[in-house]
């Protein structure tokens, strides 16, 4: 069981039954491994609701963004699904700030799944476990209670109700275009490596807007560069899902800064050359004690 999953899984609002099965998932969740993967009739014999009540909860929490169903089959003989639960995301649409510490914590990662560490986030990483980061929540200093803050407006100041819905109005539509910018992005690479193009639904939309979410204006080119340059065995198998990309949305923000997708084989690689360094390391520290014993 994953502490930290399960603390996350039980502040999420949601109805009984799909907050139950998160719950369940979280406790599934293998803290040294990340491993979720229980099956449909031991799961649904826990929660104490039938296979078909489990499975419209499941494809929700999809939906909501809170976790990635990995499909899985061994010859062509299926087997349980794999979960990889995204906490950093929560029901309520905004993004938490998990505790550094511990299997499963990444930025946006979650368990189960890519983590995000090296990619641009370093300040929020060392804020206080689960705490909410929401627009226009930060406490700004006495000092500096005369400047203005976004919107031109004054710090302490209350806006009337009808400049506060303008506001939002505004917010929405920007947040809005940045969804249809990254859904083009992602729909016109798509259509470049798979000839056709992808599906959108309720489920999709959703995807998208967590991704704009947790990247912000670079949610466009980071999904055209996940379907362009992206070929690792999991994401090619699902033929480039949203699900792998918002599960690891700061991984692959970084990979497209840096301009480098990493593949296994290149994993391998950079490992095999760590390893190699830290064994011609040791060496010269032995030749080193042999010289100085001999003298």
């Amino acid at each position: 069981m994953s502490f930290q999953a399960m603390t996350w899984a039980t502040e999420q609002d949601l109805k009984a039954n799909e907050k139950i099965v998160l719950v369940m998932l979280a406790n599934r969740c293998n803290h040294d491994t990340g491993r979720c993967d229980p099956a449909h009739k031991r799961l649904a014999r826990e929660c104490g609701m039938s296979l078909s009540t489990l499975k419209r909860c499941i494809e929700k929490l999809e939906t909501y963004g809170l976790l990635t169903i990995e499909n899985r089959s061994v010859n062509g003989v299926p087997i349980a699904n794999q979960y990889h639960l995204h906490l950093g995301v929560s029901s309520q649409g905004t993004y938490t700030v998990q505790n550094m510490k511990g299997v499963g914590s990444n930025l946006g990662g979650g368990v189960g799944s890519q983590g995000a560490t090296g990619s641009g986030h370093s300040d929020l990483q060392t804020s206080n476990y689960n705490q909410e980061v929401k627009p226009g929540s930060l406490t700004v200093p006495a000092a500096d209670k005369s400047a203005s803050v976004a919107g031109g407006v004054l710090a302490g100041e209350v806006l009337p109700k009808s400049k506060q819905a303008d506001q939002k109005a505004e917010q929405e539509t920007a947040f809005q275009l940045k969804c249809k910018e990254t859904w083009h992005a992602y729909k016109a690479a798509y259509e470049r490596r798979y000839q056709t193009a992808p599906v959108r639904n309720a489920r999709v939309n959703g995807q998208v807007k967590t991704l704009v979410k947790r990247l912000g204006n670079e949610a466009a080119p980071v999904a055209a560069f996940y379907v362009d340059a992206v070929n690792e065995a999991f994401v090619t198998r699902k033929m480039h899902d949203l699900g792998p990309l918002v599960s690891g949305a700061e991984a692959y923000r970084t990979q497209w800064v840096t301009g480098s997708a990493m593949t296994n084989t290149r994993a391998r690689q950079i490992d095999q050359t760590q390893a190699n360094a830290s064994a011609a390391d040791e060496a010269k520290a032995m030749l080193r004690a042999r010289r100085g014993d001999g003298q």
